[in-house]
């Protein structure tokens, strides 16, 4: 399956709904409300007067527990975070069942993607620790290990 920035940041998005100790503030702007906001702003009469960027860049500014600055999330980071999940040994993965569901998710068909469940919200969480926190994120895992 390819996981475009349109995945990344809805696996973004479902993470931190499911960690909300960690803090995006407003800084946290997904693929699909910048294009929402680019498309108002282009159907203005008077003609777009402001860019938001292209939703492809989309950016999370987080803070959180135990980090020494504000961390910027963006798709390259998640997409790294899911390979380091996803190519562990199912069975024996630190990371527990998120290891197995985002390998099984991976190898959806991309022609039923539009039928196809998202991540659980545990696994995308656990994606987003670990871009986070590297490794050590499995500790802060609410998912039983």
């Amino acid at each position: 399956m390819w996981v475009d920035e349109l995945v990344t940041s809805r696996i973004v998005e479902q993470g931190l709904a499911k960690l909300p100790w960690l803090d995006a503030s407003d800084e946290f702007a997904t693929y699909e409300q910048i294009e929402k906001w680019n498309e108002a702003e282009a159907a203005k009469p008077e003609g777009p007067k402001h860019r938001f960027g292209q939703p492809t860049e989309w950016t999370a500014r987080i803070a959180g527990p135990l980090l020494a600055e504000i961390v910027e999330i963006d798709h390259g980071q998640v997409l790294e975070a899911l390979r380091a999940l996803a190519f562990r040994d199912r069975h024996q993965s630190a990371w527990g069942q998120s290891t197995g569901d985002i390998q099984d998710w991976a190898r959806l068909d991309e022609t039923k993607l539009d039928q196809s469940p998202r991540l659980s919200n545990e696994t995308a969480a656990d994606v987003l620790l670990f871009a986070l926190y590297g490794e050590e994120g499995r500790h802060l895992s609410e998912r039983d290990q």
